[in-house]
């Protein structure tokens, strides 16, 4: 099963026989049976026909928008959603001690990778600010267990956070990028545009693993349940942003596989990579989420993408038996 990105502005997604196809003029740029498709992502300003969404809708294939600065705009689908599943999933988001809980696990696991990545680099190449970084990590970390409420743990995430994005540049050894800090809506620099885009490709994986489950994706744990974004997934997300889409930026980066020559600055509309580097960007990102090289417990390697359906399945066995939800333990083979 395949992604079908669309990222040419002006292009339109049609249905032709048994086949989806994208067509920017009179070009036929893409065509794919229907049937080895998972997912349909649109990036930007371009056009799905009236009879391509009803298909998509009948095959039960999601239909994902966004921006090519990485920001989120929805999904289309014909949902899969249990009723007495979403009350169960409300209850246990209502549940504070459930909640922290699950926000306690989702924390600490986010602020293990943090602390994986920047050890790494450490033992790479060594920098002071780096290992302060980590020893500011490991003290949060540290808290975490003893944490009482949901808003103090949002807290201690937001300064792990603050942290772990002050030293990041200090992982970047590109000399004509320069990283000063997290900033998106829109990113203003090539490493935050790759941030962004990344995140958001990673988010639209989890939206349509969770939906495959049944489960709501507005209730969250840790982001606040809401009926404008995705929330659960967000919440999924946060387990596997610095070991997917982190890494994949510093290799690309630091390999000198997208340069400054890659990026356009659009002025309002923020940094963006130019179309030929995003279908660069795309290729890798494929590669590296579909690649085995997660470590499961049992000894298996695995790719990020079966890691986010299989947790995806078991979140949804956790709903259904009122249990915390599982936390994978991510190991870089």
């Amino acid at each position: 099963m395949s992604v079908l990105y669309i990222t040419q502005p002006g292009s339109e997604l049609g249905k032709h026989g048994e086949r989806l196809r994208v067509r920017y003029g009179q070009e036929v740029m893409a065509s794919l049976p229907i049937q080895t498709v998972e997912r349909v992502v649109v990036m930007g300003q371009a056009q799905v026909t009236a009879a391509a969404v009803r298909w998509l809708l009948e095959t039960e294939i999601p239909l994902f928008y966004c921006t090519q600065s990485g920001r989120y705009l929805g999904t289309l689908s014909a949902g899969h959603q249990d009723a007495l599943r979403t009350v169960a999933q409300v209850n246990s988001m209502q549940d504070p001690s459930y909640r922290l809980a699950t926000g306690k696990a989702v924390v600490k696991r986010k602020i293990d990778n943090q602390i994986a990545l920047l050890k790494k680099h450490y033992r790479q190449y060594g920098n002071s600010e780096v290992g302060s970084g980590i020893d500011l990590l490991e003290r949060i970390q540290g808290r975490v267990q003893t944490c009482g409420s949901i808003d103090r743990l949002r807290g201690m995430e937001g300064r792990a956070g603050a942290i772990y994005f002050s030293v990041f540049a200090h992982c970047i050894r590109a000399e004509d990028l320069v990283f000063q800090g997290r900033n998106r809506r829109p990113p203003r620099d090539p490493v935050n545009a790759l941030l962004s885009l990344g995140y958001m490709l990673l988010l639209s994986d989890c939206v349509l693993q969770l939906h495959m489950e049944g489960l709501h994706l507005g209730v969250g744990y840790i982001h606040e349940t809401s009926s404008k974004r995705p929330s659960l997934a967000l919440d999924l997300m946060e387990i596997f942003r610095q070991p997917l889409v982190d890494r994949l930026v510093l290799a690309l980066i630091n390999k000198k596989v997208l340069q400054c020559s890659n990026f356009s600055d659009e002025g309002e509309k923020g940094c963006r990579l130019t179309s030929e580097a995003l279908k660069t960007y795309l290729q890798y990102f494929e590669r590296a989420i579909t690649t085995e090289c997660v470590n499961q417990a049992a000894g298996k390697k695995v790719s990020f993408r079966d890691m986010i359906r299989h947790t995806a399945l078991r979140w949804r066995q956790a709903v259904e038996n009122k249990e915390v939800l599982p936390i994978p333990d991510i190991r870089l083979g």
